[in-house]
């Protein structure tokens, strides 16, 4: 039966032909629906928790990919053709593609948006993830992870409460998992580097993107985390000859720049560089993981003419949320990636 024939009954039949957790995901969906407003920003039920509306927006989509692009895309286009477009220009190259989305907030925290909804209740992307493996596409699919790490790690919290961003928590976790699969799928090998350390947890203080200059600004104080840096002799910066590029959106640049991302040395680059021993290379946007983020890519490497020769993998992280709401108008436009 079609995915789509599917996709509408599950949205048709009456909630008592639906199986438990299917029946929890849709009425998470309608929750999504139902809260939606003209703002920039959503309050949670648990106090001093907000959540991008745009996440809240692609949430109330449901199974946004078994729709028609053009009903739930805000450009009304498909992210996927670009997508495979730039998997089979990197392969052109020799370089692999190893795709990151990172959730959106109340998938991991359903129960700070809406007190009825407990972990692993939220309709999440991990469907949406199989099918862009099935693709070709390697994807690593970071809501089982948060999920579990939900379960052991209770006092860790892994998405700021006041920021639209995860945690500095999350980005020493996802860059041991990218880490990782470097080491174990693409051969790129981790190496002990004493001049690149982790310290100890300590607390700093934010003002989250997303109450930032709104009304709820000065009922709200400062959010507290628990941050590990990463120290080094000198100034970690982007190597690029580096063979691994870190690319995509503002989650590549947080807690890496203390001018407009609360604090230095504590982000996904700096963490990703600790753990596989050396500075990787960084084309990080401030928006647009999926359009602009490679557009920038594009003028950096003609800039240098040997740049491929250097890569063996792009690892490419974007908020989740860019699959319906980007904000590039001009669709999942075709990037080249050299002259």
């Amino acid at each position: 039966m079609h995915s789509r024939f599917l996709s509408f009954l599950l949205f048709a039949l009456p909630l008592s032909h639906l199986t438990a957790s299917e029946d929890k995901a849709y009425a998470f969906v309608q929750t999504c629906k139902d809260r939606l407003i003209e703002n920039r920003t959503i309050p949670g039920d648990a106090p001093g928790w907000f959540f991008p509306t745009r996440e809240i927006k692609q949430l109330s989509l449901g199974r946004f990919w078994e729709k028609p692009w053009e009903e739930v895309s805000q450009n009304q286009s498909d992210p996927i053709p670009s997508m495979l477009e730039f998997h089979n220009l990197l392969a052109d190259k020799n370089v692999s593609l190893l795709v990151v989305p990172i959730p959106a907030k109340a998938t991991i925290y359903p129960e700070k948006f809406a007190m009825d909804f407990a972990p692993g209740e939220a309709q999440g992307i991990s469907p949406f993830v199989e099918d862009l493996r099935a693709k070709g596409l390697n994807v690593l699919d970071l809501e089982p992870l948060f999920l579990e790490k939900r379960k052991v790690a209770t006092d860790k919290k892994y998405w700021c409460q006041q920021d639209a961003h995860f945690s500095p928590a999350a980005c020493v976790e996802v860059a041991d998992l990218i880490a990782e699969t470097l080491a174990n799928e693409f051969g790129i090998g981790r190496k002990k580097n004493t001049a690149l350390t982790r310290t100890e947890p300590r607390e700093i203080e934010i003002k989250g993107d997303l109450i930032a200059f709104s009304e709820w600004e000065n009922s709200n104080p400062h959010e507290r985390l628990n941050v590990q840096f990463v120290e080094s002799p000198s100034p970690l910066e982007s190597d690029v000859k580096s063979p691994v590029l870190l690319l995509g959106d503002s989650h590549t640049l947080v807690f890496s720049d203390e001018e407009n991302f609360h604090c230095d040395r504590a982000g996904l680059f700096d963490h990703l560089s600790a753990a596989i021993g050396s500075a990787v290379d960084l084309e990080g946007s401030a928006a647009g993981g999926l359009v602009t983020s490679r557009i920038n890519l594009y003028r950096k490497a003609i800039q240098h003419p040997d740049y491929w020769s250097h890569k063996k993998v792009v690892v490419w992280v974007f908020t989740a949320r860019e699959f319906t709401q980007s904000s590039y108008q001009r669709g999942f436009i075709s990037v080249p990636i050299d002259r």
